[in-house]
């Protein structure tokens, strides 16, 4: 059987261990659970008359039906009066809206979106629209033995519920009971199943506890296991961690920066307004109030950073990045990119060596490791650091020639056609006694010097049109002749100064 949120209320009352109470108001402070695990299905529609709001709660051992007449009591469900728990109470929105009073701060919370409160922590929930919202309340004991039964799970994936913020939260409390912190979850933007997720899961846990068999204790276990794994999804919600001592306005900048942020930046303030119910006004004070800048330049250090990690990790052109993040044109993007940080395009250039040994060659029947990875994340912190500590610099340049070193490996054959040859070719000999080169051999060297406003050398360039040649195949890995020149002109600078080799020109040829 099926249970489905309408008709829940009708089962509970056709069940043999439901009771039904009509009720003036809930007084009591302490809410105590007597079952390790209870759902708690509150609908409320204040166009009903005479006004009323049904409470259902459902467990393992009984069901009751609540219903709560507004319009007969001198009371406002909006002003009831704070509790709290001897268990810890997950929040599901259904439907419509919900304002949660925290201590002495109001939280909204739209459909879709959930938040989870600890054990100490004085709340009430209102509503000034019609709502449905599901309380799941589960006890320490149950949520303890969930997370030891994790620990020695069959599938090491299992375990990664282990580092998320539910689990960290949970242990928290258990271990230093007395917290006044809570998690704030909100659905993400780009995946639109966290909503029907939520409502598949709850329903199918509503339909164990009205019609338990064999197994159920284990199903409700799993149910819940995967309630919190969707959860812990960052795919499906944001979760932001709030302590009391913040601001009401710290979770609303929170949940704009998780929207912000997985869009790219590229979210507009009309967006964000239908997503949070709040007017554009107050979420552009709220950016303003955390970080001093617009919503716009807010917004912008997200959407250039990504533009920063597609140039450094993708193949994609300027053209594709810019129409990827919603840029009519490329000139905007360049304007943009460039006051972020301060250059229009990054170039990076390399030469092959000699020096490292050839896997492929050394032990042909394995595999050579891929360093890609790692290369790429040392490109990427290196150039976020470069970003970070730039200064106001000088430049000079200047060239020196020296000729003892370099030689074009192209040499001219008895036919007249340039082919490549090496020291132990007999070619030198045979073909091209007197070494006859093709083409001119450059014996410049370049070199740039990076001076702060101070005068003090900071970086010298240096290129020679030659690559680093210890040997071939001597499986050996030696800096040779550039790491030799580097390391004298550092000395010559006292180490103050570093010094980089570029293969210039035609090296590789």
């Amino acid at each position: 059987m099926n249970t489905s949120y309408s008709n829940v209320a009708s089962l509970v009352n056709n069940s043999k261990n439901s009771i039904h109470v009509e009720v003036n108001e809930l007084n009591s402070t302490l809410y105590q659970i007597k079952t390790p695990f209870q759902l708690t299905y509150i609908a409320y529609n204040p166009d009903l008359i005479p006004q009323s709001m049904n409470i259902t709660t459902l467990s393992g051992k009984y069901s009751h039906q609540y219903t709560l007449k507004l319009s007969d009591v001198k009371i406002q469900y909006d002003k009831r009066i704070l509790h709290f728990h001897d268990y810890f109470e997950l929040v599901v929105v259904l439907d419509g809206t919900m304002t949660q009073l925290i201590e002495d701060k109001e939280y909204h919370y739209p459909a879709g979106s959930c938040c989870l409160i600890n054990r100490s922590l004085y709340h009430s929930e209102y509503y000034t629209n019609s709502t449905r919202v599901l309380f799941i309340g589960f006890s320490a004991e149950f949520i303890r033995g969930l997370f030891e039964d994790c620990a020695l799970a069959d599938f090491s994936q299992e375990k990664d519920i282990l580092n998320s913020d539910f689990y960290k939260f949970i242990m928290d409390d258990l271990e230093h009971p007395g917290g006044k912190t809570y998690l704030d979850y909100i659905p993400a933007i780009k995946n639109q199943t966290s909503t029907n997720l939520l409502h598949d899961i709850n329903s199918r846990l509503m339909d164990i506890l009205l019609h338990p068999v064999f197994g159920a204790t284990h199903q409700i276990k799993g149910l819940f296991s995967l309630l919190i794994s969707v959860l812990s999804d960052y795919t499906y919600f944001h979760c932001t961690r709030m302590d009391l001592e913040q601001t009401a306005d710290a979770l609303v900048f929170a949940r704009i920066s998780h929207f912000i942020e997985e869009k790219y930046g590229r979210i507009s303030r009309d967006e964000l307004s239908g997503l949070l119910n709040y007017s554009g006004d107050y979420i552009n004070r709220i950016v303003r109030k955390f970080t001093g800048l617009c919503l716009f330049d807010y917004s912008m250090n997200f959407c250039m950073k990504k533009a920063a990690e597609e140039l450094l990790y993708s193949q994609k052109t300027i053209n594709e990045i810019a129409e990827e993040l919603h840029f009519s044109n490329k000139t905007h993007f360049y304007k943009i990119f460039k006051e972020k940080y301060g250059i229009t395009q990054l170039l990076i250039c390399a030469s092959h060596t000699h020096e490292d040994p050839n896997m492929a060659d050394a032990r042909p029947r394995e595999k050579k490791p891929d360093h890609t990875p790692f290369f790429e994340e040392c490109i990427v912190k290196v150039v976020g650091e470069a970003i970070g500590n730039m200064f106001p610099a000088r430049i000079s340049a200047g060239t020196r020639t020296f000729p003892q070193l370099g030689f074009n490996r192209l040499i001219i054959r008895k036919d007249g056609k340039a082919r490549e040859s090496w020291i132990g070719d007999e070619h030198y000999n045979v073909e091209n006694p007197e070494r006859i080169p093709f083409g001119p051999v450059d014996p410049e060297v370049g070199v740039i010097k990076v001076e702060d406003m101070q005068g003090n050398a900071r970086a010298i360039v240096m290129s020679y049109a030659m690559h680093a040649d210890l040997g071939c195949f001597s499986y050996e890995i030696s800096a040779d002749y550039p790491g030799y020149a580097c390391r004298k002109v550092e000395e010559a600078f006292d180490n103050k100064a570093i010094c980089l080799f570029v293969a210039g020109g035609r090296a590789d040829d």
